[in-house]
Protein backbone atom coordinates (compact mmCIF):
# COMPACT_ATOMS: atom_id res chain seq x y z
CA UNK A 1 0.00 0.00 0.00
CA UNK A 2 1.57 3.39 -0.62
CA UNK A 3 1.99 5.77 1.87
CA UNK A 4 1.36 9.49 1.47
CA UNK A 5 4.12 11.56 1.99
CA UNK A 6 4.16 14.66 4.66
CA UNK A 7 3.25 17.42 2.86
CA UNK A 8 0.49 15.42 1.22
CA UNK A 9 -0.97 15.10 4.28
CA UNK A 10 -0.31 18.75 5.54
CA UNK A 11 -2.11 19.97 1.80
CA UNK A 12 -5.48 17.22 2.35
CA UNK A 13 -5.25 18.69 5.92
CA UNK A 14 -5.53 22.16 4.91
CA UNK A 15 -7.06 21.87 1.76
CA UNK A 16 -9.37 18.78 1.72
CA UNK A 17 -11.71 19.38 5.18
CA UNK A 18 -13.50 22.53 6.16
CA UNK A 19 -11.99 24.76 8.53
CA UNK A 20 -14.01 25.60 11.55
CA UNK A 21 -15.36 29.29 11.22
CA UNK A 22 -13.98 29.86 14.84
CA UNK A 23 -10.47 29.55 13.22
CA UNK A 24 -11.15 31.58 10.45
CA UNK A 25 -12.62 34.40 12.95
CA UNK A 26 -9.47 34.55 14.83
CA UNK A 27 -7.26 34.50 11.95
CA UNK A 28 -8.99 37.46 10.72
CA UNK A 29 -8.67 39.36 14.21
CA UNK A 30 -4.62 38.33 14.30
CA UNK A 31 -4.19 39.74 10.62
CA UNK A 32 -6.80 42.92 11.05
CA UNK A 33 -4.87 43.87 13.82
CA UNK A 34 -1.25 43.39 12.20
CA UNK A 35 -2.33 45.21 9.50
CA UNK A 36 -3.10 48.21 12.05
CA UNK A 37 -0.22 48.43 14.12
CA UNK A 38 2.46 48.06 10.70
CA UNK A 39 0.52 50.15 8.78
CA UNK A 40 -3.04 51.16 9.05
CA UNK A 41 -6.86 49.92 10.24
CA UNK A 42 -8.15 47.58 7.12
CA UNK A 43 -10.79 49.15 5.03
CA UNK A 44 -11.81 47.77 1.88
CA UNK A 45 -13.81 50.80 -0.10
CA UNK A 46 -11.11 52.69 -0.36
CA UNK A 47 -9.20 49.93 -2.64
CA UNK A 48 -11.81 49.58 -4.84
CA UNK A 49 -12.70 53.25 -5.39
CA UNK A 50 -9.01 53.10 -6.28
CA UNK A 51 -9.19 50.57 -9.15
CA UNK A 52 -12.20 51.90 -10.33
CA UNK A 53 -10.82 55.33 -11.09
CA UNK A 54 -7.77 54.19 -12.56
CA UNK A 55 -10.05 51.79 -14.47
CA UNK A 56 -12.02 54.60 -16.07
CA UNK A 57 -9.07 57.14 -16.30
CA UNK A 58 -7.36 54.36 -18.36
CA UNK A 59 -10.70 53.64 -20.37
CA UNK A 60 -10.99 56.85 -21.02
CA UNK A 61 -14.10 57.58 -20.11
CA UNK A 62 -13.54 60.33 -17.23
CA UNK A 63 -11.23 61.26 -15.09
CA UNK A 64 -11.54 61.41 -11.45
CA UNK A 65 -8.46 62.54 -10.50
CA UNK A 66 -6.67 60.02 -8.80
CA UNK A 67 -3.13 60.32 -8.42
CA UNK A 68 -2.20 57.18 -7.15
CA UNK A 69 -1.51 54.62 -9.33
CA UNK A 70 -3.37 50.64 -8.08
CA UNK A 71 0.16 49.35 -7.47
CA UNK A 72 1.30 52.04 -4.80
CA UNK A 73 -1.83 52.09 -3.39
CA UNK A 74 -1.77 49.45 -0.16
CA UNK A 75 -5.60 49.26 -0.02
CA UNK A 76 -6.54 48.29 -3.36
CA UNK A 77 -3.60 45.75 -3.58
CA UNK A 78 -4.50 44.00 -0.61
CA UNK A 79 -8.33 43.60 -1.98
CA UNK A 80 -6.46 42.02 -5.11
CA UNK A 81 -4.22 39.97 -3.31
CA UNK A 82 -7.68 38.54 -1.04
CA UNK A 83 -9.43 37.94 -4.51
CA UNK A 84 -5.92 35.69 -5.74
CA UNK A 85 -5.46 33.82 -2.74
CA UNK A 86 -9.40 32.90 -2.16
CA UNK A 87 -9.45 31.80 -5.92
CA UNK A 88 -6.13 29.63 -5.34
CA UNK A 89 -7.93 27.91 -2.39
CA UNK A 90 -11.09 27.08 -3.98
CA UNK A 91 -9.02 25.75 -6.72
CA UNK A 92 -6.73 23.84 -3.67
CA UNK A 93 -9.93 22.36 -2.37
CA UNK A 94 -11.47 21.54 -5.43
CA UNK A 95 -14.60 24.30 -4.72
CA UNK A 96 -14.35 26.61 -7.38
CA UNK A 97 -16.92 26.70 -9.53
CA UNK A 98 -19.03 29.96 -11.18
CA UNK A 99 -22.34 29.54 -9.75
CA UNK A 100 -25.05 31.30 -11.50
CA UNK A 101 -27.88 32.33 -9.31
CA UNK A 102 -31.99 32.36 -10.69
CA UNK A 103 -32.93 35.80 -12.07
CA UNK A 104 -34.92 37.07 -9.20
CA UNK A 105 -31.77 36.27 -6.81
CA UNK A 106 -29.69 38.39 -9.00
CA UNK A 107 -32.12 41.43 -9.08
CA UNK A 108 -31.43 41.34 -5.20
CA UNK A 109 -28.28 41.05 -5.33
CA UNK A 110 -27.89 43.95 -7.44
CA UNK A 111 -30.22 45.89 -5.55
CA UNK A 112 -28.28 45.07 -2.54
CA UNK A 113 -24.79 45.52 -3.99
CA UNK A 114 -26.41 49.40 -5.40
CA UNK A 115 -28.15 50.19 -1.60
CA UNK A 116 -24.18 49.15 0.24
CA UNK A 117 -22.11 50.99 -2.67
CA UNK A 118 -24.59 54.29 -1.82
CA UNK A 119 -23.64 53.56 1.88
CA UNK A 120 -20.26 52.70 1.78
CA UNK A 121 -20.04 56.53 -0.32
CA UNK A 122 -22.29 58.23 1.99
CA UNK A 123 -21.20 56.72 5.45
CA UNK A 124 -17.43 57.51 4.34
CA UNK A 125 -16.70 53.96 4.95
CA UNK A 126 -17.32 50.29 4.60
CA UNK A 127 -18.25 47.07 6.39
CA UNK A 128 -14.52 46.22 6.80
CA UNK A 129 -13.16 49.76 8.13
CA UNK A 130 -16.30 50.67 9.67
CA UNK A 131 -17.31 47.92 11.34
CA UNK A 132 -13.95 44.96 11.68
CA UNK A 133 -11.78 48.00 12.23
CA UNK A 134 -13.73 50.42 13.98
CA UNK A 135 -15.38 48.11 16.20
CA UNK A 136 -12.34 46.75 17.71
CA UNK A 137 -11.03 50.68 18.10
CA UNK A 138 -14.49 51.54 19.41
CA UNK A 139 -15.06 54.17 17.60
CA UNK A 140 -18.44 55.85 17.99
CA UNK A 141 -19.08 55.75 14.50
CA UNK A 142 -18.62 51.88 14.39
CA UNK A 143 -21.05 51.31 17.28
CA UNK A 144 -23.86 53.47 15.60
CA UNK A 145 -22.91 51.35 12.10
CA UNK A 146 -23.30 48.11 13.63
CA UNK A 147 -26.63 49.63 15.52
CA UNK A 148 -27.60 50.18 11.53
CA UNK A 149 -26.34 46.93 10.64
CA UNK A 150 -28.61 45.10 13.09
CA UNK A 151 -31.52 47.24 11.95
CA UNK A 152 -30.77 46.02 8.72
CA UNK A 153 -29.97 42.27 8.95
CA UNK A 154 -33.78 42.21 11.21
CA UNK A 155 -35.85 44.02 8.26
CA UNK A 156 -33.75 42.04 5.40
CA UNK A 157 -34.86 38.89 7.24
CA UNK A 158 -38.09 40.11 7.84
CA UNK A 159 -38.36 40.87 3.79
CA UNK A 160 -37.49 37.38 2.86
CA UNK A 161 -39.95 35.74 5.26
CA UNK A 162 -42.37 37.75 3.84
CA UNK A 163 -41.15 36.84 0.39
CA UNK A 164 -41.51 33.38 0.75
CA UNK A 165 -44.63 32.93 2.11
CA UNK A 166 -46.41 36.07 -0.11
CA UNK A 167 -44.41 35.90 -3.14
CA UNK A 168 -42.24 32.16 -3.20
CA UNK A 169 -41.52 32.06 -7.15
CA UNK A 170 -39.16 35.43 -7.14
CA UNK A 171 -36.53 33.72 -6.29
CA UNK A 172 -37.22 30.03 -7.66
CA UNK A 173 -35.59 29.20 -11.29
CA UNK A 174 -32.94 27.64 -12.59
CA UNK A 175 -29.53 28.15 -11.14
CA UNK A 176 -26.33 26.66 -12.88
CA UNK A 177 -22.71 26.07 -12.17
CA UNK A 178 -19.82 26.06 -14.77
CA UNK A 179 -16.34 24.80 -14.10
CA UNK A 180 -17.37 23.50 -11.05
CA UNK A 181 -14.53 21.58 -9.41
CA UNK A 182 -16.46 19.01 -7.35
CA UNK A 183 -17.14 16.59 -10.30
CA UNK A 184 -15.23 13.61 -11.00
CA UNK A 185 -13.82 14.74 -14.11
CA UNK A 186 -12.23 17.74 -13.28
CA UNK A 187 -8.57 17.75 -12.97
CA UNK A 188 -7.90 20.76 -14.43
CA UNK A 189 -7.92 22.37 -10.82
Amino acid sequence: MFKKGVLRELFDSLFKSTWPMWVGGILLAILSTLLFVIKYPWGASGGYVNIGQNLFQSLGIMSLGTGTPINMHTVALLNIFIIIGAFISALFSREFGIRIAPVGELVKGLIGGVLMGIGSTVGIGCTTGGFFSGVAALSGGALFLSLGFMIGTVLALRYLLWEMEALPGISMGKSSVLLAGNKPKTGWQ
